[in-house]
């Protein structure tokens, strides 16, 4: 394997708010067949609960430039799939967790309502033995950051900027050490689950990485090709309103994803006729 990377994402499709999640999978997948310039297929970890992952591996084909990987959530986490705790606090904890059996020095970190809308190259992600980073103001959500940073009992900065959310890259390396901090109390991630669930997967790898001098090292702060990984996306259904995967895509200064949040009451289908749409008027993908 030559790839400085692999992909994961923690997959639910039972249940409310999961039922659309393997027709928004299929969408991401047809997303990478169109966009993905790799040397090799990229290895994709889909963490899933067991009883589901016959369903999930039935129902989904096979990808050009992709290699499905499922391992069920207990492999990472022992006792987590029975934990009461809701599905988008367990996705966090598994994201962090995935570091444990991550094969390559660095992952990126998916949700199903990710879309790849431009061409992605390996130097795109990883380049000069760091990884790209998509980052925001840490004022944007300061009770996340607050929690953390009680949760880790380091000091917060809270003018510097710090890990935005999915998708995102990760440095295996930096989140064991967090998991090794972690673990010094209790149990890491059934702990965190029982906790003030204010804090986020990506606020507890930063103040963590920040505050152990490692975030340099592991992350670059330029951006790939002068654009962002996550660009101009959905999360209320208020933010539909003018959106287009076509006019992202044809940005000069595009970002390379977006994102759709599940909760903002756009449909997969919807979703699909945007894509479809994007694909249908782009000119010369392979080099834009």
């Amino acid at each position: 394997m030559t790839l400085p990377f692999v992909a994961m994402l923690p997959l639910k499709i039972t249940g409310a708010h999961y039922e659309e999640n393997i027709p928004r999978l299929r969408l991401l997948l047809d997303s990478f067949a169109v966009f993905l310039d790799m040397p090799e297929r990229l290895r994709l970890h889909l963490v899933c609960v067991a009883s589901e992952m016959a369903e999930i591996r039935a129902a989904l084909p096979d990808t050009a430039g992709v290699e499905l990987i499922l391992i069920g959530e207990d492999e990472l986490i022992p006792g987590i799939a029975a934990h009461r705790a809701i599905g988008w606090y367990k996705q966090q904890a598994l994201k962090l967790a995935f570091a444990a059996i991550c094969p390559t020095p660095f992952y990126l970190t998916l949700d199903p309502d990710v879309l790849l809308c431009r061409r992605l190259a390996p130097g795109h992600l990883v380049r000069d033995g760091r990884c790209f980073t998509s980052w925001m103001t840490k004022a944007e959500h300061p009770h996340w950051w607050l929690a953390s940073s009680g949760l880790l009992r380091m000091p917060l900065d809270i003018g510097m900027q710090g890990l935005n959310v999915t998708p995102q890259m990760l440095a295996r390396d930096v989140a064991l050490r967090l998991a090794d901090h972690l673990a010094a109390r209790a149990d890491p991630w059934l702990t965190l689950l029982d906790s003030d669930r204010s804090w986020t997967e990506y606020t507890l790898y930063s103040i963590f990485a920040e505050q152990s001098g490692v975030m340099e090292r592991w992350h670059r702060t330029d951006l790939p090709d002068g654009r962002r990984l996550l660009g101009r996306s959905v999360w209320t259904p208020a933010n539909f309103a003018n959106y287009s995967l076509r006019a992202i895509h044809d940005d000069p200064a595009g970002a390379f994803f977006t994102v759709c949040a599940s909760h903002a009451n756009v449909s997969a289908a919807t979703m699909r006729d945007l894509f479809e749409e994007m694909l249908f008027h782009a000119d010369e993908l392979a080099t834009t």
